[in-house]
């Protein structure tokens, strides 16, 4: 903790997940400049660890990183040349860093399918395989194509039914059922094949972890599992694991592993669709209450879990919450998508468009705005104009002009701001100093609203009054402009047509000088 301002340890614990209350010092900070601040944190102590020792750091499934981490191992990635670390990602083809992101100190390895000799290497070393018997190990060849997956699957099979035997001395030799030996066409027919053939208790607590997702934390499937399973639940999954179905992941919190994702999907379709959905909403309902004093962390599992059990008003709920999070965090893509999540799942329960509707739409717009996305921000307003109260009107034009107002497209932001202006209930200043004396008596009025709160006047006149200012605000930066232009402009003409530099470096100082003066 040397190395940083002791200040920033909470914000630290915060963005691993942690409920904790930030120190005044980080709580007000711009959450963009703070989240950058926090990864030249984390990276200086990996600097500092590796120093000791050089350290090795393997990400794995990174097809599904979140927005946050994955800008983490990007900076990380960008620093490595001067660390002694080695950062390797373990990913699909389809993930984000693909060979278009390759940078020049990165190098990609493509994983193939193997090779007829590279298969029967992998057979000899993992398995141990007697490999004489050419005519037998032709057939899981051929059938595997040199998916590793597949081969080691269709080997686990054939251990499973008695087609192969483990010798003395530990040779894995096939049985004289060789004859009958029948391999199934695909992997899910093999992956099924080896469900199919375990113990009644073992598939209820394969089927039931299933639901809860790849990572089968213990404690909620006890939760799960009816009373007489939980005295035996260590055993099973001691017999899941010795099959190489469901391997320890960690030990605290005591959690397993489906060996790959495609296992999990197999065994969940297994399941009836009124189970699913009863386990579902049993394991949201566990997480609730296990974290009723942080739901915000869980709140994307929990809207997860209530969408597959239909609840869609509390999908919706935790939905939000998560794109809430997501945007304080200025985890933008997170956010867009959990909005979209949101306004999904608001569909399947409310039969017309909501103020609530129109109220997360525009929230999506501005994370678009944010973001950059200026077309499909101005789309998102535009549609969100449909609602006519007043309130939403006033956001959605003023959502609107500024979308205009960073493309610098000053005149139509000026008249969206405009009209927003007016359905604030005041015309629009036409001057600086109009401008000015609008905004010096709104604030007058923000401090009344400040002192008395809500006993003094509606939410819906506060709020109204807030954004009035926002906009007088944006109008005035955007009128000073215009009168440096219109300043400046005419100057800078005549000082390009003079042939004396230093006349022309004297002029265009003043000019600057005098730009500065109007802008403050």
């Amino acid at each position: 903790m040397n190395s940083f301002d002791i200040a920033w340890a909470k914000a630290l614990v915060a963005l691993m997940g942690v409920s904790v209350e930030e120190d005044p010092l980080t709580r007000e900070i711009d959450r963009k400049q703070k989240n950058e601040r926090l990864f030249e944190i984390i990276i200086s102590l990996l600097q500092e660890r590796a120093n000791k020792k050089p350290l090795m750091l393997v990400f794995e499934d990174v097809h599904w990183i979140d927005e946050l981490s994955s800008r983490l191992l990007e900076k990380l990635a960008f620093r490595l040349s001067e660390m002694k670390v080695m950062l390797l990602l373990v990913s699909r083809p389809e993930g984000q860093f693909g060979e278009d992101s390759v940078a020049p100190n990165e190098e990609l390895i493509r994983l193939k399918e193997f090779k007829s000799e590279e298969a029967k290497d992998f057979l000899i070393h993992k398995f141990k395989l007697d490999t004489s018997h050419e005519e037998f190990l032709d057939q899981i060849l051929n059938r595997s194509s040199g998916n590793p997956f597949f081969l080691e699957s269709i080997v686990h099979n054939l251990i499973e039914e008695g087609t192969l035997i483990k010798l003395e001395d530990g040779t894995l030799s096939p049985s004289d059922k060789t004859r009958d030996i029948q391999i199934p066409n695909t992997l899910n027919d093999v992956l099924l094949a080896r469900v199919d053939r375990l113990q009644e208790r073992e598939k209820i607590v394969l089927k039931t972890a299933s639901v809860i997702g790849r990572l089968i934390n213990v404690d909620t499937l006890n939760h799960l599992l009816p009373v007489e399973f939980r005295s035996q639940i260590d055993n099973i999954l001691q017999s899941l694991e010795g099959l190489d179905l469901t391997p320890l992941e960690v030990t605290e919190p005591l959690t397993y592993i489906f060996k790959h994702i495609v296992i999990r999907d197999i065994v969940y379709n297994t399941l009836l669709h009124s189970t699913r959905e009863d386990l579902h909403k049993k394991i949201a309902s566990f997480i609730e209450k296990e974290n009723e004093n942080n739901l915000t962390e869980m709140a994307d599992i929990l809207a997860f879990h209530y969408q597959q059990c239909s609840d869609f008003e509390k999908a919706s709920k935790y939905s939000l919450m998560a794109a809430r999070k997501a945007r304080s965090k200025y985890a933008n893509r997170d956010a867009i998508y959990h909005y979209g999540k949101t306004l999904e799942t608001l569909a399947q329960f409310e039969k017309t468009k909501s103020e609530t509707y129109y109220e997360i739409k525009l929230e999506l717009a501005h994370v678009h705005r944010q973001f950059g996305e200026y077309s499909i921000a101005e789309v998102l307003f535009k549609e969100c104009l449909e609602n006519k109260s007043t309130l939403n009107l006033i956001r959605s034009y003023t959502g609107l002009g500024q979308v205009y107002q960073e493309q610098d497209d000053i005149s139509r932001a000026m008249e969206t701001l405009e009209n927003a202006l007016r359905i604030t209930g005041i015309r629009p200043p036409g001057s600086r100093p109009d401008t000015i004396l609008k905004i010096v008596l709104q604030l007058t009025l923000v401090l009344r609203f400040s002192f008395f709160g809500p006993s003094y006047t509606s939410s819906n006149k506060a709020e109204r009054l807030r954004l009035r200012c926002i906009i007088l605000a944006t109008l005035a930066k955007m009128y000073i402009m215009k009168d440096v232009k219109s300043l400046v402009g005419p100057y800078l003409l005549n000082i390009m047509r003079l042939k004396d530099l230093k006349i022309r470096f004297v002029l265009l100082l003043r000019n600057v000088l005098l730009g500065k003066f109007l802008w403050e």
